[in-house]
């Protein structure tokens, strides 16, 4: 019997055996957390914050996973995203986004109100919550009554401005550009055209 393994947990006998005399023991914090345990916590508060998104937007937030570069948000949006929905609407953006034929995954659509029974009430909490989490390059807000709501100090002017490192663009919406408002629809493709992804 070799005496010097005597004091070896069973596990690791055979190990010792096989020549193996040391192991690195995983890194420690200060608090005394392994590296692991601070993976999960980070894990887990990202999953408490999906969580507590309410639905739509907890729907949107899971698909898109990660930062996305742009973001586009109109007041009628919580609508569209129901079987209530406006086809007008739905085909004018998908005609949009068609024709700038950007690669996938550049833009999510993020509504910032909600329909409630009686019509739609804003949820700037949700949004702003939302759009600290995809830390988009630029938000694009369709329509007046939308960037009333996100921006009330900011003139009623199209264009662009920066906020906090990111740029929002502010152009006609959906009610502007609807049923064939050439002017209002060339506003909006110079808005989206003139971003650059540098």
């Amino acid at each position: 019997m070799d005496f010097k393994d005597v004091d070896l947990h069973e596990t690791w006998r055979a190990f010792y055996a096989c020549g193996l005399t040391c192991l690195l023991q995983p890194a420690v914090n200060e608090a005394g957390a392994t590296a692991e345990v601070k993976e999960e916590a980070a894990t887990n508060d990202t999953a408490s914050a999906e969580t507590s998104f309410p639905q739509p937007w907890q729907r949107i937030y899971q698909a898109q996973k990660g930062p996305v570069p742009c973001v586009w948000t109109y007041w009628e949006l919580a609508r569209d995203l129901t079987e209530s929905f406006s086809p007008e609407r739905r085909k004018l953006f998908k005609s949009i986004v068609q024709a700038l034929a950007w690669p996938s995954g550049r833009i999510v659509f993020w509504p910032l109100s909600q329909e409630v029974e009686g019509g739609l009430i804003p949820r700037t909490d949700c949004f702003w919550s939302g759009l600290r989490a995809f830390a988009p390059k630029y938000l694009v807000c369709f329509g007046l009554e939308a960037f009333a709501t996100l921006f009330p100090d900011q003139p009623n002017r199209y264009g662009r401005f920066s906020t906090d490192g990111l740029t929002v663009v502010y152009i006609p919406g959906p009610s502007e550009m609807l049923p064939d408002n050439r002017a209002a629809k060339q506003v909006v493709w110079k808005g989206l055209t003139d971003l650059t992804w540098s």
